[in-house]
């Protein structure tokens, strides 16, 4: 029931790519192409053709990008630039005139790494990264006519975050505390950061995906380098529950969690194991897996569900590039 297509092929693009689906079933990417230097890249499913642009190309530039669409389905991106191996956070949108970028975060030794970006209801950006100021900290930058700062976790921590902003407005992160090697989580109450740990059993809670559901409870895919699993963490009200979803190899798994419309958790993942495209879903108390595409794929997963629950996955593919597995009806 899974069908593949090359969005963008050679071995150069794909990395770091990030998938939204509009209203209207479109379906919009953002990635990295290795090539010339490293730029940004945008790719739009329009009918059944790819179309694909270049956003940034001055630097190295397009690392840890993060898509999502405003109200009028129109691309926005956060996005890390190297250049002369210095971090920058950066942000690209794209207007009736074409793209505009800007840096939102350049006053640091490194800044920008796993940006994750979310849009509030008046399209302004908010954005959760990793900043490196006298150590690592987990930052956050908004825009509401001008862009500010904040610090939610000072102390050693902002890996693999993933933002996303609740009924309230106020933004929720997962994330991986570097020193403590655990998997936390930020809510901001007011004006005030409160931050907890949601798995601390050996080093866990590298690449992180973060989705709230109907009641704005959050849901986290995660890898435990510990025991090597995915691994998935939920709050039912009360406390934090987790669970094992899959052993995997001793890389650094990418993860990717969506939550359908009754809740459910589906995960695409990259299976090291067999060097191929994972995917999980909750089928009543257990975890169903699948491999989507073998032989090369898998690398850094995007999953989003379209209007009837059917999972689309954007990865990167050592041979072929940026790709597109979909879900259809058997």
């Amino acid at each position: 029931s899974w069908s593949t297509e090359i969005i963008d092929g050679g071995p150069g693009p794909g990395q770091y790519n990030s998938l939204a689906i509009g209203d209207d079933g479109s379906l919009h990417v953002s990635y990295y192409n290795a090539y010339s230097g490293g730029s940004l890249h945008y790719a739009i499913l329009n009918g059944a053709t790819w179309l694909t642009e270049t956003v940034d190309s001055l630097g190295d530039v397009g690392l840890h990008t993060s898509l999502a669409l405003d109200s009028a389905g129109n691309p926005r991106i956060s996005y890390k630039d190297y250049s002369y191996g210095i971090g920058k956070l950066r942000y690209a949108r794209l207007t009736g005139t074409g793209w505009i970028t800007e840096t939102v975060h350049n006053f640091s030794d490194d800044a920008g790494s796993y940006s994750s970006l979310a849009l509030d209801l008046a399209g302004n950006p908010h954005i959760a990264y990793l900043n490196v100021t006298g150590g690592e900290t987990l930052g956050y930058a908004y825009y509401d006519g001008a862009w500010n700062y904040d610090t939610p976790d000072w102390f050693s921590a902002g890996e693999y975050s993933s933002l996303a902003l609740a009924d309230d407005l106020y933004p929720r992160i997962s994330y991986y505390g570097m020193w403590s090697k655990d998997l936390r989580y930020a809510s901001l109450q007011g004006t005030s950061w409160l931050t907890e740990t949601v798995d601390s059993i050996g080093d866990v809670g590298v690449h992180t995906s973060l989705a709230l559901d109907a009641a704005n409870r959050p849901h986290i895919s995660y890898y435990d380098r510990s025991n090597m699993e995915l691994r998935y963490a939920h709050f039912d009200g009360a406390d934090w529950i987790t669970d094992t979803v899959a052993a995997l190899g001793e890389w650094d798994v990418h993860t990717s969690l969506a939550l359908d419309a009754s809740g459910t958790p589906h995960i695409a993942y990259f299976d090291d194991l067999n060097y191929s495209l994972g995917y999980a879903t909750l089928v009543g108390p257990d975890w169903v897996t699948q491999t989507v595409e073998a032989s090369g794929a898998g690398g850094y997963p995007s999953l989003a569900l379209d209007a009837g629950g059917y999972a689309h996955i954007t990865y990167y593919h050592m041979a072929d590039g940026l790709k597109h597995a979909w879900m259809q009806p058997c």
